[in-house]
């Protein structure tokens, strides 16, 4: 149960995305050492018009001394700040200041959920920033003027104590039990450390090296959590004392997991990413290779517990199944398993055909992958996400059926309301998956996916409420 024992290259950063807006980079070293902190700076946005001029502001941020310690022309720096010290806001206007401009700053503690925002009236030139408790902070400047589309900049600031002392935790313990159904699961943590009581946690659920948690009081319980990522993974739960300061333990975790059957009904896409010792054959190679986001993954994508990942959608000779999953972090990606399948013969006709339709009126012994992707989440800047994608694919053991639906029709003359749900499910392999980075990886697994085509109700009458229908 070190701290980043099974890391390796990755333990250097992962991002806390906390829903306000920005991506707080944690370090997963001994932040309070680094010089870092765990803030990073972002300018999300900038320019805006105003008649033929281009508005925008410069920031920078001076302690007591007058030293300069951050500036948004420099994309590199960052903003630590100690709690009780005294340090100004400079804000200066790149080119001309629009006429009648008014300027406010906001700031938020984005370690607590719907904590108040103080909103403070600011000026061109310097403005003492108020004195902040330590946290991880949003800190937005926006400019609005007459005729002008309001100018907002964002950015992160790290507040610690003056005098920190968090570098080890004691004591941490993860048990996870399932939720409700696949790929929802609870988790029960117990962490303490040196610092400074009391203690906040936040999981990286996927032992990725990404936090995709808020954080809250470690004693807790985070219920209800989707993780993809199932089987033996090595869980961390990041934990910040009342200095502000985070330090990360590791915890091996064994997900409890069952593959669904094909053609069971259940929407589904599995797999195993190479260089896996349940997966001998598959390979990963390039910058991959010990990315724990794309290597060693046993992956299962289902829908439960109020998560519909998996998707699906069939059109005449073709049918495609996704599982993007996004943890709605400030810098959250969707990512998950994308598969396009095409040769699919027969035709489902006209609604009005659809109830005598027999269950084989869909063929798919000539069905091939026609495209495959597989996504990861990412940590900002510091771990960007990666796409692998490719076509040398193979299909086995693939099949498909189709339920039809009689229903009620609207009113005379319009749709029929009928339904036919196609289902479709099979084996892939897929070899040499390529990223932009150079990285390749092989992945083997199943899938079932179901689509329910409807034949609604047209107009404003009736029971469909003017939805138009389906056209096949």
């Amino acid at each position: 149960m070190n701290n980043m024992n099974n890391y390796s290259r990755r333990a250097k950063a992962a991002a806390a995305f906390l829903g306000t807006g920005l991506a707080l980079v944690v370090c997963y070293n001994a932040c309070s050492n680094s010089g870092l902190g765990v803030g990073s700076i972002q300018n999300l946005t900038g320019t805006q018009s105003v008649g033929q001029q281009q508005v925008k502001m410069s920031v920078s941020v001076k302690d007591s001394s007058g030293a300069t310690i951050y500036t948004d022309a420099n994309s590199s720096s960052t903003l630590k700040v100690t709690s009780g010290g005294v340090y100004s806001v400079v804000i200066n206007a790149v080119g001309s200041a629009p006429p009648g401009a008014s300027l406010t700053l906001t700031l938020q503690n984005i370690d607590i959920l719907n904590a108040p925002v103080t909103t403070l009236s600011v000026s061109y030139g310097s403005n003492q920033l108020p004195n902040l408790q330590p946290g991880d902070y949003k800190m937005v400047i926006s400019e609005a003027a007459p005729n002008m589309v309001t100018v907002a900049q964002s950015y992160t600031a790290n507040v610690v104590c003056a005098n920190p002392s968090f570098s080890k935790t004691t004591g941490t313990t993860i048990s996870v039990t399932q939720g409700s159904g696949q790929n929802v699961y609870n988790f029960s943590v117990s962490a303490a450390g040196d610092g400074q009581a009391p203690y906040l946690c936040a999981l990286d659920p996927t032992g990725v090296g990404i936090i995709d948690t808020a954080f809250q009081p470690c004693g807790s319980a985070f219920n209800g959590i989707y993780n993809n990522y199932v089987a033996g993974r090595n869980v961390t739960v990041m934990i910040k004392d009342a200095c502000n300061i985070a330090v990360p333990a590791t915890v091996a975790i064994n997900f409890p997991w069952a593959e669904p059957a094909m053609g069971g009904g259940i929407n589904f896409i599995e797999g195993l990413t190479g260089s896996s010792p349940a997966n001998t054959s598959g390979v990963v190679t390039g910058p991959a290779v010990g990315d724990l986001r794309d290597q060693n993954v046993q992956y299962l994508a289902t829908n439960n517990g109020g998560n519909n990942i998996v998707q699906t959608q069939y059109s005449t000779g073709s049918f495609q199944i996704t599982s993007d999953q996004n943890y709605g972090m400030n810098s959250s990606v969707p990512f998950g398993i994308s598969i396009s399948l095409t040769g699919i013969t027969g035709n489902l006709g006209a609604p009005s055909g659809w109830p005598s339709l027999p269950a084989n009126t869909l063929g798919v012994a000539a069905a091939k992958i026609s495209s495959f992707s597989y996504s990861t989440d990412q940590a900002g800047d510091a771990e960007p996400g990666q796409v692998f994608s490719g076509t040398n694919c193979t299909l086995s053991n693939q099949g498909i059926k189709i339920v039809p639906t009689s229903g009620t029709p609207c009113t005379s003359g319009t749709a029929t309301g009928n339904s036919v749900t196609v289902e479709m499910w099979g084996h892939y392999v897929c070899k040499g998956l390529a990223s932009v980075g150079g990285a390749t990886m092989d992945i083997s697994g199943d899938f079932d996916g179901l689509n329910t085509l409807v034949d609604s109700c047209v107009g404003g009458q009736g029971q469909g409420g003017g939805i138009p229908p389906i056209e096949l």
